[in-house]
């Protein structure tokens, strides 16, 4: 097994490029290894990273002080009547 840094990198490496602007095949000459390990390594640090989403990602109740700030946010930056639509705003 490559080492994490080399994993990581080559993760980001690959997601930080838009749809087929990398190949696996590319990233396998950019980082000296094989296709296979690419989309190892890919794999591998995208399941570590979605084990820790319930960690860190979380939709505050709707009566929380969270909720109050996002949506004081929301209607601040866009369309008040969006207040009630956070999740839906974008930019």
């Amino acid at each position: 097994q490559l080492p994490v840094v080399v994993q990581m990198a080559i993760f980001l490496f690959h997601v930080e490029h838009y749809r087929n602007a990398v190949s696996p095949e590319d990233i396998s000459q950019w980082a000296g290894v094989s296709i296979g390990s690419v989309v190892n390594c890919t794999n591998c640090v995208m399941i570590a990273i979605l084990e820790e989403h319930d960690q860190f990602i979380s939709i505050p109740s709707k009566d929380s002080e969270d909720m109050e700030k996002a949506q004081v946010f929301i209607e601040s930056y866009t369309c008040p009547a969006w207040k009630n639509s956070i999740f839906a705003a974008d930019g």
